[in-house]
């Protein structure tokens, strides 16, 4: 959560009023992803398929590292934390399956599992002429250091599962990156067309990485600007709760709130309840947010206790 722009003086916090005053602040609230996922405070881990083929293990491997480090950009503040774990490739198995990624969130022991198949690579396209060159991987090696530098464009397409054991869709969804490389390597010239193919991809995979930090942007989360009234009385305990609200420290407004709800007059009990409310409301906790709009309600009608409903329930 964002700091919120203030749209008013905080001072008016200690204007004295009979009836409860109001206050609207701005806040930029995230929100779920293009994908409709939303990971903030789930732990995940990434798993890829590997079957022994360099090319392909090299590549995924990549593509992996760049998806985790999108991902903790996002949701970690770039701290080093999804885990990355290998998983040998089985022919004919389905690892799209649910059942797959249900047993990979046990055994991994994390809310969100996201699975990388193998790359599926299409057919190169190498340029007409490689081009002679010194090559300085092997200066002493008079069979190598003047090598052919072969420039090619690698497409392939990777598939990845996702499963959120948390969400309430209880399913596995499937998105496929689609991409071509431009790569160069070095080569002897009597290399065969398999040969070079290996090689091109062992090149892509300098470029994975950055492919997998694309891939990771499909989940990052967005962010929505609301206006956002609360209400607040003079007393130093609303002026606390208030200002813990405005500098969007959700948890400590919430327990201001608490010892406020059951105190005082009708509006004022109403009002500590619709404050509870909008913090509920900006921490994605719909359900408890109407409830206490109900208890607000019960007390004393406030003005906008149906608005707040009404954003609860579109949720």
């Amino acid at each position: 959560m964002r700091r919120p722009v203030i749209l008013a003086v905080l001072a008016v916090l200690s204007a004295v009023s009979c009836g409860p005053s109001s206050y609207t602040m701005s806040v930029d609230v995230r929100r779920p992803s293009a994908t409709g996922y939303d990971f903030s405070g789930k732990s995940m881990a990434i798993a890829y398929l590997v079957d022994g083929k360099q090319s392909d293990s090299t590549f995924i491997a990549a593509m992996a590292e760049g998806l985790a480090s999108g991902l903790e950009k996002d949701y970690f503040n770039s701290e080093t934390v999804i885990p990355l774990y290998t998983l040998p490739y089985v022919p004919d198995s389905d690892y799209s399956a649910k059942d797959t990624l249900v047993n990979l969130i046990m055994d991994l022991e994390s809310d969100v599992v996201l699975l990388l198949d193998r790359p599926v690579f299409k057919e190169s396209v190498f340029a007409d002429k490689p081009v002679s060159g010194y090559n300085p991987q092997t200066p002493d090696d008079p069979q190598t250091s003047n090598s052919l530098v072969t420039n090619a464009t690698v497409p392939f397409y990777v598939n990845l599962y996702v499963m959120d054991a948390m969400d309430k869709a209880d399913t596995v969804r499937v998105f496929r990156g689609i991409s071509q490389y431009p790569v160069a390597f070095w080569a002897n010239g009597n290399e065969s067309r398999e040969e070079l193919e290996d090689l091109a991809h062992i090149a892509a995979a300098s470029m994975a990485q950055s492919g997998g930090a694309s891939m990771a942007g499909r989940f990052a989360p967005e962010w929505e600007k609301l206006n956002c009234t609360f209400y607040y009385y003079s007393d130093e305990e609303w002026v606390q709760a208030s200002e813990k609200l405005v500098n969007c420290d959700f948890k400590g407004a919430m327990e201001g709130y608490l010892e406020l709800v059951g105190r005082g007059s009708a509006d004022r009990r109403a009002s500590a309840a619709y404050d509870l409310a909008l913090c509920c409301y900006l921490v994605k906790e719909y359900e408890m947010a109407i409830a206490w709009l109900d208890y607000a309600d019960r007390c004393y009608q406030l003005p906008n206790s149906q608005a707040l409903r009404k954003r609860c329930l579109q949720k």
